[in-house]
C-alpha cells in the first residue's frame, strides 16, 4: 500500500491515491491535506493537478475498487457462523450476514463496537495488535462473553495479506444467530410459543435457568415451566437433547440468515411515486404533509434530504402544507439525465412534475447547494417560482477568503470543482466508495465532523433514521450517484453571484452560525448586498437545519404559501 505523503505528479499517481484511500478510508484526512496544498497553487493561477479524465477511466477505476471489496467479502463466503474482517485501524471492512445478525455489526463499525464484555474486548484487541505486528501467517484463538450475559463465544483469528491493501485479520466466531425462521419452524412443527423458543435459544447458548430468569425478568419457576413444555411438545427426554435439536436447526437454517441492522431491513421510512416525463424518462418523487395542502417544491440537496422527521412531517400536515420532494435524474431509481446541461434537466423535470401535481406557481425550499438550482428553475421557467427559501444554503464562492472559511472536506470538493474540475469525477468516486466501506451513518459523521451541530443531530435517533434512509437515493449496495453528483458540483462552482443578487424573487435564508459548509460570514456578505434578502441566523445549526429547526422553516413556508 502507498505510504507517506500523497504527491500529485501525474494522472497515474492521482488514480493510485484515489484507490489507496477508497480501500483504506482512514487515510482520507491525509490525502485531503496533501491535495489541498497542491490545489492552493491553482487558486493563485497555476495548477499542477494533472489528469484529463473520462467516464471510461472512472468506470474502470470503479470496477477495480469494487472488485477489491468483493474479494474481501468472498473471503467470508464459506463461513456459516458469524465472521468478519478488520483492517489495521480496527475498522470492520467486511462482515457476513451471520455476524450482522449475531453482533449487530456491519462494514463501517469498529472492533470496539462488538457487544463484548470489557475484559474480552481487551484480550481480542491485544491479539489483533500482536498479529498485525508479527505479520506472516499468524493465527490465534480467543474467547469472550457477550456483554451482559454469561454466553461464551470462541473466535479464531487469522492474518491475511491482500494485494494492494495490506494486512487484514479474519475473525471467525462460533456464534450462529437465531433467526425468525427457526422460531417459525418450531411454531409450525411443535406449536412452540415465542417465549418457549426464547428459552430454547438460551439453552442452546449454554445459559442456566437463573440466566434465563435474569434475561426475561421472570421467576426461575417460569423458566422451568417453559423447559418442561419444550420437552413435552418435542417428545425429547432431556435438556441435552433440546440443545441437539437447537443446534440441528441452527445448522440447517444457516443459509436463511438475514442482517438485523440497517434502515433497509426496517419498515420503509418513505415511499416514492413514479412520473414519466415527456422524453420518456422516469423520475421519482415523494409527497409529505397534507396531500391536498398548499404545495411547495423541496430540492433536497445531493445528500438526499427527502424524508424529514415524523414530527416535522406531521407539522406540515397540521399546517396544511404539501411537500413535493423530487429525486432528480441520476439519483435513486430516477432515470439518468440526458447529455444536456445538468441544471437545465433538473429545472425542466421539476417544472413538468409541478404541473402534473397541479401545483401551479409555488415556493421552492432548497437545501445546501440546491439554492442555485432553485434560481436556475426560476430563470428558466418564469412565473413558476414565487419565493425561494434556502436552508443551510451554500453561497457562491468568489475569493480566497470565502474558500478559507469552509470546512476541510467541503473546501476540498469545491476547490477541485473550481480549479481542477477534471479530477472531480475521481473525487466523487472516492467519496462514494468511502461511504460503502464506512457505512452510511459513519460516512455522514465523517463528512460532518467539522460541524458539532450536525454530529450531535446524528446522535438523535429520530433525526438519524430519516437522514440515513434518504442516503438510499445516492448510495445503495448496488447503486452510486457519484456521476451526477460530480456534474452538479462542477456546475455549482461556476460563477452565479449575479444570478442570485440580480433576481427579483423574494429570498429567505436560514443559516446556522456554526455551519462550516456555508460559513455565516460569507452568507452575511451576500445578505448585506441586497436589502430584499432576509437572513435568519440560527445558533448551533448546520446542514441538518431542516431536521433540528424545522418549525422555523415551516413558519416561513406557511407565510409565503398563501391562503
Amino acid at each position: 500500500m502507498t505510504t507517506g505523503d500523497f504527491d500529485l505528479k501525474g494522472p497515474a499517481d492521482f488514480i493510485n491515491h484515489i484507490y489507496s484511500v477508497a480501500i483504506d478510508p482512514e487515510r482520507m484526512g491525509e490525502l485531503v491535506d496533501s491535495w489541498e496544498k497542491q490545489l492552493g497553487h491553482s487558486v493563485a493561477g497555476s495548477s499542477n493537478v494533472a489528469g484529463a479524465t473520462s467516464d471510461a477511466v472512472v468506470a474502470a477505476l470503479d470496477r477495480v475498487i469494487s472488485a477489491h471489496a468483493q474479494r474481501l467479502s468472498e473471503l467470508l463466503a464459506n463461513f456459516r457462523t458469524a465472521a468478519f474482517i478488520i483492517n489495521l485501524q480496527g475498522l470492520i471492512v467486511a462482515a457476513n450476514d451471520a455476524a450482522t445478525a449475531a453482533f449487530d455489526v456491519m462494514p463501517g463499525h469498529r472492533l470496539t463496537d462488538l457487544p463484548i464484555a470489557d475484559m474480552g474486548l481487551e484480550e481480542l484487541s491485544l491479539l489483533c495488535s500482536t498479529l498485525f505486528e508479527q505479520g506472516g501467517q499468524g493465527e490465534r484463538v480467543s474467547r469472550f462473553q457477550i456483554d451482559g450475559t454469561r454466553h461464551t463465544v470462541l473466535a479464531h483469528l487469522r492474518l491475511v495479506e491482500q494485494p494492494d491493501a495490506g494486512r487484514h485479520i479474519i475473525i471467525v466466531t462460533s456464534e450462529q444467530p437465531w433467526t425468525d425462521g427457526i422460531s417459525q419452524l418450531l411454531a409450525q412443527q411443535f406449536s412452540i410459543t415465542s417465549q418457549e423458543a426464547f428459552v430454547l435459544q438460551g439453552i442452546a447458548r449454554g445459559e442456566t435457568v437463573k440466566d434465563l430468569s435474569d434475561l426475561t425478568g421472570r421467576s426461575a419457576g417460569t423458566s422451568r415451566t417453559h423447559i418442561h413444555a419444550l420437552l413435552d411438545k418435542t417428545g425429547l427426554k432431556s435438556q441435552a437433547e433440546l440443545v441437539r435439536l437447537a443446534m440441528t436447526l441452527l445448522h440447517s437454517t444457516a443459509s436463511t440468515v438475514t442482517p438485523s441492522l440497517g434502515i433497509s431491513n426496517r419498515e420503509p421510512l418513505y415511499t416514492l411515486n413514479a412520473f414519466t416525463l415527456a422524453d420518456g424518462r422516469t423520475i421519482y418523487y415523494r409527497i409529505a404533509g397534507s396531500k391536498n395542502g398548499r404545495p411547495f417544491l423541496l430540492l433536497p440537496s445531493g445528500q438526499g434530504f427527502i424524508r424529514w422527521t415524523d414530527k416535522a412531517e406531521a407539522d406540515m400536515e397540521r399546517r396544511g402544507l404539501k411537500m413535493i420532494a423530487m429525486v432528480r435524474a441520476g439519483y435513486g431509481p430516477s432515470s439518468p439525465p440526458p447529455s444536456a446541461n445538468i441544471y437545465d434537466t433538473a429545472a425542466d423535470d421539476a417544472a413538468q412534475l409541478l404541473a402534473a401535481e397541479g401545483a401551479g406557481s409555488c415556493p421552492v425550499l432548497a437545501i445546501c447547494d440546491d439554492i442555485k438550482i432553485a434560481h436556475h428553475l426560476a430563470r428558466r421557467h418564469p412565473g413558476l417560482v414565487t419565493h425561494i427559501i434556502g436552508a443551510a444554503a451554500t453561497m457562491p464562492l468568489q475569493n480566497k477568503q470565502q474558500y478559507a472559511r469552509l470546512g476541510k472536506f467541503v473546501r476540498f470538493v469545491q476547490m477541485n470543482a473550481s480549479y481542477a474540475p477534471r479530477t472531480l469525477p475521481y473525487v466523487s468516486l472516492l467519496f462514494f466508495h468511502m461511504a460503502r466501506r464506512l457505512g452510511n451513518r459513519r460516512f455522514l459523521e465523517t463528512m460532518m465532523a467539522d460541524s458539532p451541530a450536525d454530529v450531535a443531530a446524528l446522535q438523535v435517533d429520530e433525526i438519524a433514521a430519516p437522514l440515513i434512509a434518504g442516503t438510499e437515493t445516492i448510495l445503495t449496495p448496488h447503486f452510486m450517484a457519484h456521476s451526477v453528483w460530480s456534474k452538479e458540483i462542477i456546475e455549482f462552482a461556476k460563477p452565479w453571484a449575479e444570478q442570485m443578487l440580480g433576481s427579483n424573487l423574494p429570498l429567505t435564508l436560514f443559516n446556522g452560525t456554526t455551519d462550516p459548509f456555508s460559513p455565516i460570514e460569507t452568507v452575511r456578505e451576500y445578505a448585506g448586498q441586497k436589502t430584499s434578502i432576509k437572513l435568519v441566523e440560527v445558533p448551533d445549526a448546520g446542514q441538518t437545519l431542516v431536521y433540528t429547526h424545522h418549525a422555523l422553516v415551516l413558519d416561513e413556508l406557511e407565510q409565503v404559501c398563501g391562503g
